[in-house]
């Protein structure tokens, strides 16, 4: 899947914009990126992780203060109280909701977050 999207980010000539990274189950492992990702997308993936704390609180600390995190889930496996269990475990890592973008013609399972100050 990386190879991929490195692939169309390449044809697409964001090769000096996009970073594709690994991270691991426990994981993100974004420690070098402190305070310096502009934007993050989480599509179709905080439910497929074991603590959803875990992920916000690294994501905090790799977002740089001006960054903005792009939450979605799919209607299908995530309900609208998941979502919003979700959006309160990114509030307690100091995320706030700023929008609620239409995707997937809906706007109940999507978030666009940024760290408060």
């Amino acid at each position: 899947m990386l190879s991929g999207l490195r692939r169309r980010v390449a044809k697409a000539g964001l090769v000096d914009r996009v970073v594709v990274h690994q991270c691991e189950a426990s994981s993100l492992k974004l420690d070098e990126y402190g305070e310096t990702i502009d934007f993050g997308l989480a599509f179709a993936v905080v439910h497929e992780v074991p603590d959803r704390e875990v992920f916000f609180n690294e994501l905090g600390h790799a977002l740089a203060p001006h960054g903005k995190l792009l939450v979605v889930e799919p209607p299908g496996r995530v309900t609208v109280a998941d979502f919003e269990d979700t959006l309160a475990a990114a509030a307690r890592k100091d995320f706030a909701v700023i929008d609620h973008p239409l995707v997937h013609g809906k706007t109940d399972r999507s978030a666009l977050l940024s760290r408060r100050a």
